[in-house]
């Protein structure tokens, strides 16, 4: 048992061998929807709410080919025709199909289709019964192609093969890396940049070798993904680490956005002499998007919404940077 606060506990169970578990919703948990709100923040920006009568139990993916929004409702009802012809089609989503769930029968799955440049972020209120789904164009998604060069940017998965890197509960660093990694490079590529990325799979690359690639791609950023660990397991927060004074701005970019989009502590800019960040030719950041050693955050940084927003930070922070730079905006740093 562990405890967070005065007021919430956690209770991990680890069996010394594999078992088999069957679900029994508590019926009293399962509700239906109250109301259903389509808020057009502007035009980059629809942030559907859902009311319920209970706290909803929820489950969110943003998947590609065809780029696609599934939203689980695991105890809320499918809601009236009437509710679901408020979800007409927006700049960000095209329309809403509705569904019963087999292995959920008391629950529903809603389905977005999506742009390619749609990126979704969501809240539920302290008491869980309103769900707000944001779905969000980035306003620069023209920048990777708007001049005759396309902008070169390298993405380096940390760890890899037989270095694991942080290990925690049955996860390995190296995995949640590659992850969000991979979904950075697609919110890139969708915005046109050219994307090459140090490893794509579960292999070993060395130190060496991810600067060699990166010097050979001559990009105009470096961004390396990793997660964090500490003795400390107190520690919670996302860190971004730059080496080079020409760097620092850059890390500033994706500091703010990591701050903006994803709901854990900020711990700022730091320097580090990481191998990374010394030895390649090009504005380069590390970004630690999170604590392992810390078992609530570790749930939270494994969650589907919580890479998504990680990622869609990052992406957001190489575009913000790009576009600054290419005007001749970049803010100094604080």
């Amino acid at each position: 048992t562990t405890v967070f606060s005065p007021d919430l506990q956690s209770i991990v169970i680890s069996p010394d061998k594999d078992v088999s578990f069957a679900e029994f919703p508590d019926n009293n948990s399962f509700g239906a929807v109250k109301h259903i709100e389509v808020i057009k923040a502007n035009d980059n920006t629809t942030k559907v709410v859902i009311t319920s009568e209970k706290p909803i139990i929820h489950n969110i993916d943003r998947l590609y080919s065809p780029d696609r929004l599934i939203l689980s409702l695991y105890n809320i009802k499918k809601p009236d025709t009437g509710l679901i012809d408020g979800l007409k089609t927006t700049g960000q989503y095209h329309g809403c199909s509705v569904s019963s769930v087999d292995e959920f029968p008391n629950g529903s799955r809603w389905r977005f289709p999506l742009n390619k440049s749609t990126m979704i972020s969501s809240k539920l209120s302290l008491d869980g019964r309103v769900l707000e789904v944001t779905m969000h164009d980035s306003t620069y998604m023209v920048l990777g192609t708007s001049s005759k060069i396309k902008r070169r940017i390298v993405i380096d998965p940390g760890h890899g093969g037989t270095d694991p890197g942080a290990q925690r509960r049955g996860y390995n660093e190296k995995d949640i890396n590659l992850d969000v990694a991979m979904r950075v490079k697609r919110h890139l590529a969708n915005a046109g940049f050219y994307v090459v990325m140090t490893r794509e799979t579960d292999k070993t690359v060395s130190l060496q070798e991810r600067v060699d690639i990166c010097n050979r791609v001559n990009p105009d950023v470096f961004l390396s993904v990793h997660s964090n660990a500490s003795n400390n397991p107190g520690l919670t927060g996302i860190e971004t680490y730059w080496y080079a004074e020409s760097s620092r701005p850059f890390a500033s970019y994706i500091s703010n956005q990591l701050g903006k989009h994803v709901d854990a502590i900020n711990r700022g800019l730091k320097n580090a002499r990481f191998f990374v960040l010394r030895h390649t030719k090009c504005p380069a950041v590390l970004a630690e998007i999170g604590y392992m050693s810390n078992e609530r955050e570790l749930y939270r940084m494994v969650t589907e919404e919580r890479k998504e927003a990680t990622a869609r930070a990052l992406a957001e922070g190489i575009i913000e940077y790009l576009k600054a730079k290419s005007t001749g905006t970049v803010k100094p740093c604080r």
